[in-house]
């Protein structure tokens, strides 16, 4: 077999379609592969996103119920009623706060067992602070009576915490290549 002039042609034509072809699908592959990783790091955008509302809402309950806490082991103070309506409305902020963020939306399950753990205890302050008083309503501070208040905010601490934590590791992971 004798390779002529319009022979190279012809077999130069063919290899430079199949190149062709080849790239075309290296390009596909290549967009497929980069959207991917848009999508992706879309994602870990929003998982950082919601943890920090998260860690900012707990940190708020926590704050909410520290304060409590502070004035009612204050031996010097005596609470009033004016106190426990103003506490309450903070309280019940803060777990409205909590209560708008949805579960299914958090993106780990130590996140979202730690919000589920504030607004349980959150929601049970909030319990507390309305509770009805004997006599009339005004109680001095003690130890005994910031108590369970002092354990309130130590549990929402631990819980903003480690929702700290998990935002934390997320943000760690997003600079990985």
């Amino acid at each position: 077999m004798s390779w002529h002039h319009a022979d190279w042609l012809s077999f130069a034509q063919a290899l430079v379609a199949a190149v062709a072809i080849a790239g075309a699908y290296g390009v596909v592959f290549l967009q497929h592969r980069l959207e991917k990783n848009r999508e992706a790091n879309k994602e870990r955008a929003e998982a950082r996103r919601i943890l920090s509302i998260a860690a900012a809402f707990t940190s708020k309950a926590t704050t909410a119920v520290g304060l409590i806490a502070e004035l009612r082991t204050d031996t010097l103070r005596t609470e009033t009623e004016a106190d426990r309506v103003r506490q309450s409305a903070d309280l019940h902020q803060a777990l409205e706060a909590l209560v708008s963020l949805p579960i299914h939306i958090i993106p780990t399950f130590v996140a979202a067992e730690q919000l589920m753990r504030a607004r349980s205890e959150l929601a049970d302050a909030c319990r507390a602070v309305v509770a009805k008083r004997e006599g009339n309503g005004h109680i001095d501070g003690s130890a005994e009576y910031g108590a369970q208040w002092l354990k309130w905010e130590a549990r929402l601490a631990e819980a903003t915490k480690k929702i700290r934590a998990e935002l934390i590791r997320f943000e760690d992971d997003g600079n990985k290549p």
